[in-house]
Parts: structure tokens; sequence; C-alpha cells
């Protein structure tokens, strides 16, 4: 009985997480807005006509934007020895994004 009970878990289990892998989150709402804007681009190629992605694209690169630039900012105005470091690595981020943008024609057309 018992094994009977952890074979219906583990199948019910399984079928869940399928579930919820399939499901494509609305980009926006993503913890994430790197990964989301790069899942954005990437679907873009797949499908220039996306409207989720297209939507999507604009405003996720100006959160990252505004996010990384005050990131910056507050670096700038700290007294932490490693400001440099977390300065450098915030330009890299926006240059990461620009270049994901700047790959794909159909986002390049989005972002000015």
């Amino acid at each position: 009985m018992r094994t009977l009970h952890l074979k219906w878990m583990a199948c019910l289990l399984s079928v869940s997480l399928l579930l919820t892998s399939c499901q494509k989150k609305n980009y926006l709402d993503r913890a994430n807005e790197d990964k989301a804007l790069a899942d954005a681009i990437k679907q873009l190629n797949k499908d220039e006509t996306d409207s989720k992605a297209l939507d999507a694209i604009p405003v996720l690169y100006a959160r990252i934007r505004e996010n990384r630039l005050s990131a910056i900012e507050s670096s700038r105005n700290s007294r932490d020895l490693g400001r440099w470091d977390k300065i450098i690595s915030h330009y890299e981020a926006l240059q990461e994004a620009y270049d994901a943008i700047n790959s794909a024609p159909a986002a390049r057309k989005l972002v000015s």
C-alpha cells in the first residue's frame, strides 16, 4: 500500500513539474531581468512576431539600464574598497545586454 502511494506521489510530482516547466512565464514577471532579456531575444530570433518578446524587450532593457546605472552611482559614492570591481561588473552587464540586443536585428529595432 505504501509503495503504491509513493508511486502516485512520484507520478503527480512528475506531471506537475512537466506542466510548470512547459508554461512560459511572462518575461516582465521574472526576478532575473538579465536572463529574461536573453530569453526574450532568443524567442524573438526564433519568431520575429512574438508579441510577448516584442513588448518585453524595450521594458526589460530600460529596467536593466536604470538599475545598473543606479547601482553604479551608488558604488561611486561608496567608500567600499571593492567599489571599482562592482562598477566594472555593472558596466559589463550593461554591455552584455546591449550586445545581446544589437546581435538580433528584430530586437535592435525596438531599442534606441
